[in-house]
């Protein structure tokens, strides 16, 4: 099944599930196949469930449309090798006529007529008529030189973009297989349950109140955390509250990080921070959302010293979504930050998170 053919078997899905509650609202439960109610923890497992569907659905779509976005720059790509070969062809016929005179010993005959010069002022003549042709030389080589890197850049562009899409189509299979199972699962529980209108009214609801309420809290919290983060040089180079033990490790805890981050922005009042058990969590709560983030740093080496934050599991009102998107967010909202930004000459090589203080063991930087 490609990716249009999963959007029809989507369509086909939410037809039944709306048939299901017709059926259950209108006629009862004729078909159920349990006869006690749902306990509170099935229910809420169902409720789980559909929000991981809704998540995961909604990160195919985001493939779908990353496929189309690749596809037109791999059509872009392979015109701009067309034009770029037409370069190459044009700027390796006057390379390779220059390269043939040099070859041929025709320019240095040229340098000849300097001594055939009636006078010193000819002589000046000769020697800028030959300069302008060695720059023209040059020019052309350059011409051909670069056209060509150019034609390799494109190419290679070109090959990286096509690898982009074999994991993105990859991906998109494997979020497939993985949807229409948990929503086959899904659909059957639902059937089986006395109280499947209800339950799916849940469903609903809880969809609503994650796309409407609980998403933009956390990307309302994304954005602010990743924003401080890119701008914590005071942390580095003013003292504060900070400390460093021993020179090179970088000490603070996390009601000093987050007294920081409230004094920069007020909607970190909503906001705790945690270091504990080799976790960063920052948890909030807007109105009756309710919200969190858990995740570890860990060091980058390249392509520069860097400090990642991998987002491990994020909770809205209880329910845990799933880790796509937990990925799409950290890729949306790096929480990251390179202490080398701060202080050019030190990289960080270790980082912990435990019993409330990160610390961070840093070294000089060795050219």
């Amino acid at each position: 099944m490609n990716m249009k053919g999963y959007v029809m078997a989507k369509l086909i899905r939410k037809s039944f599930l709306v048939c299901l509650c017709l059926i259950v609202c209108l006629y009862g439960t004729p078909f159920i196949l349990a006869e006690a109610e749902p306990s509170l923890d099935e229910t809420r497992q169902l409720l789980q469930k559909s929000l991981t569907v809704y998540e995961i659905d909604r990160e195919i779509a985001r493939l779908t449309e990353r496929e189309a976005e690749i596809g037109k720059q791999i059509a872009s790509a392979e015109q701009n090798i067309l034009r770029e070969q037409e370069r190459v062809d044009q700027t390796r016929e006057h390379a390779g006529k220059i390269l043939r005179a040099y070859y041929m010993g025709q320019r240095d005959n040229l340098w000849l007529l300097m001594f055939s010069a009636g006078s010193f002022s000819d002589a000046i003549a000769v020697y800028e008529y030959l300069s302008m042709i060695l720059d023209n030389d040059k020019r052309k080589l350059d011409a051909y030189r670069d056209s060509y890197q150019q034609l390799q850049a494109t190419y290679n562009q070109l090959l990286e973009t096509e690898a982009e899409l074999k994991e993105v189509k990859a991906e998109f299979l494997l979020q497939r297989e993985r949807l229409l199972a948990l929503q086959q699962e899904l659909d059957e529980q639902l059937a089986a349950s006395e109280e499947a209108a209800e339950v799916f009214k849940q469903m609903v609801d809880l969809t609503a109140a994650w796309k409407d309420k609980g998403l933009p809290v956390f990307r309302t919290y994304f954005q602010a955390i990743a924003d401080e983060m890119n701008d914590i040089s005071d942390l580095f180079n003013n003292g504060g509250t900070n400390k460093y033990l021993n020179g090179l490790t970088f000490q603070i805890s996390d009601q000093e990080l987050i007294d920081y981050f409230r004094n920069k922005n007020p909607l970190f009042d909503n906001i705790e921070f945690a270091f504990e058990d080799g976790v960063f969590t920052a948890s909030g709560k807007e109105d009756d959302v309710e919200v969190s983030i858990q995740g570890k740093y860990i060091i980058q080496q390249k392509p520069k010293n860097h400090l990642l934050f991998r987002v491990e599991q994020l909770t809205f009102n209880g329910f845990v979504l799933p880790d796509t998107t937990n990925r799409a967010l950290e890729q949306e909202f790096p929480l990251g930050f390179s202490p080398e930004s701060f202080v050019p000459f030190i990289n960080a090589y270790e980082v912990t998170t435990e019993d409330g203080l990160l610390t961070l063991k840093l070294k000089l930087k060795l050219k």
